[in-house]
């Protein structure tokens, strides 16, 4: 358990909405982490109790309930994440930012090239509810880094210390398949499938070359991401 307030409190497990509510074996799932469990439609009603902590599971991270619960800065999680943590015998998690599963559990994403406050807000959205975290500067930390291009100090950082160079398509995908229980977006083939192209944002020019020899380096450079 992650103690997000400096104040230990004791838990209780809230599911919320009818289809989870109704779902006896998930219910039994969810009693697993040895926290009183109750039932709500809404959730409305632990909102301001003071005396415990209340982690709310939800079915869906959309919707009027949802963005209550995440408005009031409440720890929810996505039935993948309960799941995930009771086959692998983890205590309850409890953080700030609402958890859907763990594809990224334990990933420090570090980002390079982002511009736009939008984007870094939409990436970052999407590493806290697959239970990843994100740093600003690179360091020991560091288990993947998410950039535009191959320009810049972090990529040669990462690059230094073996630490993958992935697009944003990596994080797509392990949404994607967010209702996999278990499975991790840490894997040799994610990282293969979805490693940044080694010239991605470069522009090259050639001279002196003989045609045939620039053509396959033209070739060869614009397969691996550059121009």
């Amino acid at each position: 358990m992650e103690d997000v307030s400096g104040v230990e409190l004791p838990l209780q497990v809230c599911v919320v909405g009818a289809e989870l509510c109704s779902d006896k074996e998930f219910l039994k799932i969810c009693s697993q982490f040895g926290h009183p469990v109750t039932t709500s439609s809404d959730g409305e009603q632990y909102l301001r109790d003071n005396n415990v902590r209340t982690v709310y599971i939800v079915h869906q991270f959309s919707g009027p309930v949802f963005d209550r619960l995440r408005d009031a800065r409440k720890p929810i999680l996505g039935p993948p994440a309960v799941k995930d943590l009771v086959q692998n015998q983890l205590p309850l998690l409890v953080k700030k930012m609402p958890v859907f599963c763990l594809a990224l559990y334990g990933c420090v994403i570090i980002f390079s090239g982002y511009r736009r406050k939008s984007d870094l807000e939409r990436l970052l959205k999407l590493i806290h509810w697959m239970g990843g975290s994100v740093q600003r500067d690179v360091g020991k930390k560091m288990t993947q880094l998410l950039a535009v291009s191959s320009l810049g100090d972090k990529y040669q950082y990462a690059t230094t210390f073996s630490i993958p160079v992935l697009t944003e398509a990596w994080l797509a995908s392990a949404w994607d398949n967010r209702e996999a229980v278990g499975r991790r977006a840490t894997s040799k083939e994610e990282y293969l499938r979805y490693r940044l192209p080694p010239f991605k944002g470069n522009t090259v020019q050639f001279y002196g070359f003989e045609p045939e020899e620039l053509q396959h380096m033209v070739e060869v450079l614009v397969a691996n991401g550059g121009r």
